[in-house]
């Protein structure tokens, strides 16, 4: 697995996909992780309808207290090393994202390092505080927890499709039925929270501007008895980010329960529907009891899908912040003309005089410097040493 670099990333390395890559193998660890927690998800599902139908008497002749001992040590097992898993998936999954912040702050001070004063003058240091605190943490949670989602997600809805499907596939459309409801509220809050999570990010850094500049001044408004003016801004930037931040509050509020209503309403069916199946002699108990835990597996992803649109709007929003910074152009920029050897020479001087007016500095200064050696230039103050350097 990757270490973190100790040299800051170059420009055209610090994109969000750039990064991705760069700790692809990471990413790839927690993948296979969590394709196999998934898996011993579905073996538990799978084992405990049968566990359910031989202690019931449905369909299959119960074996004796050992089989029953047997089945039931090997799902504890199976529950122990599933969650030994999905904690090493955490680990490799979440330790790529903070390897990326890392990478992406060094590469932020790095190219800050190199601005000049222009760069400067157009973005103050609040603006620039708030996108390496603020910013780069919303980046890492997308690299981390955004990526983590996404792959679990997907895992689970094979996992869980794949118990649900062979035991009934009427069952299990009607189950989905929700789904299409769930994709179109999950665009339209999508959008939303890309622009909310941008002005909010905006706001955050104003705020943060107007304290570091009253702090940096305090002397001044002291002086001048300006705290009450300086209060009235702080207190205008503050109700701006209060506004900006309630909206963005509000949005995320209301997401959670909206996609909890529409993916109970898959409970609900399965509770209405299956009910009907098992007394139809159509699903016994132990397929009925595994169809409904696979659903219940499969509804937190489900909902996580509105934290994973949120993160990755909050994402996006903050690199493009980020990118405002790692795209400035330097004002001094160094050619591509340069010495590919080191100079090496005898520097001789010879009766050398200089005067600053009618007050003579330097005179008659003579002496010979060969390569590699150095000269040690003593003096009182005004003597000529600057003068002759």
């Amino acid at each position: 697995m990757n270490s973190p670099s100790q040299s800051a990333p170059q420009p055209d390395a610090i994109g969000l996909w750039e990064q991705f890559r760069r700790h692809l193998p990471r990413y790839g660890i927690g993948l296979l992780l969590l394709a196999a927690y998934q898996y011993l998800q579905y073996w538990i599902d799978t084992h405990i309808a049968e566990a359910i139908n031989k202690a019931s008497g449905g369909g299959f002749e119960f074996s004796g207290t050992d089989f029953a001992l047997r089945l039931g040590l090997g799902l504890i097992g199976v529950a122990i090393l599933a969650f030994g898993i999905r904690v090493l998936s955490r680990v490799a999954i979440f330790n790529a994202g903070r390897i990326g912040e890392y990478e992406l702050r060094r590469g932020l001070l790095a190219r800050l390092q190199t601005l000049g004063p222009s760069f400067y003058s157009r973005m103050s240091t609040g603006e620039i505080m708030s996108r390496a605190t603020n910013d780069l943490g919303q980046v890492r949670l997308l690299l981390g927890f955004g990526v983590l989602n996404a792959i679990n997600t997907a895992f689970a809805l094979v996992s869980a499709l794949s118990v649900m499907l062979p035991l009934s596939p009427r069952l299990t459309l009607a189950a989905m039925a929700p789904l299409p409801i769930l994709m179109l509220v999950t665009r339209q809050f999508s959008k939303r929270m890309f622009t909310y999570t941008r002005d909010n990010q905006a706001a955050i850094g104003a705020l943060s501007e107007q304290v570091q500049t009253s702090i940096a001044g305090v002397r001044i408004v002291r002086s001048f008895a300006l705290e009450e003016s300086e209060l009235a801004r702080f207190d205008k930037k503050n109700e701006q980010y209060l506004e900006k931040s309630l909206l963005l509050a509000r949005l995320r509020g209301s997401f959670g329960p909206v996609m909890q209503s529409i993916t109970a309403l898959g409970g609900v069916i399965v509770f209405w529907y299956g009910g009907h199946l098992m007394l139809a002699d159509r699903l016994d108990p132990g397929q009925f009891l595994a169809f409904s835990r696979a659903l219940s597996r499969l509804t937190w992803p489900l909902i996580s899908l509105g934290f994973l649109v949120g993160l990755v709007q909050r994402g996006r929003a903050s690199y493009s912040r980020l990118k405002q910074v790692f795209d400035a152009e330097p004002d001094i920029v160094d050619g591509d003309q340069r010495l590919d050897e080191p100079v090496l020479g005898q520097l001789s001087v010879r009766h050398l005089s200089f005067s600053h007016g009618e007050n003579r500095v330097l005179d008659d200064v003579s002496f010979d410097l060969g390569p590699g050696k150095s000269l040690a230039v003593v003096g009182r103050t005004g003597s000529g040493k600057s003068t002759l350097a």
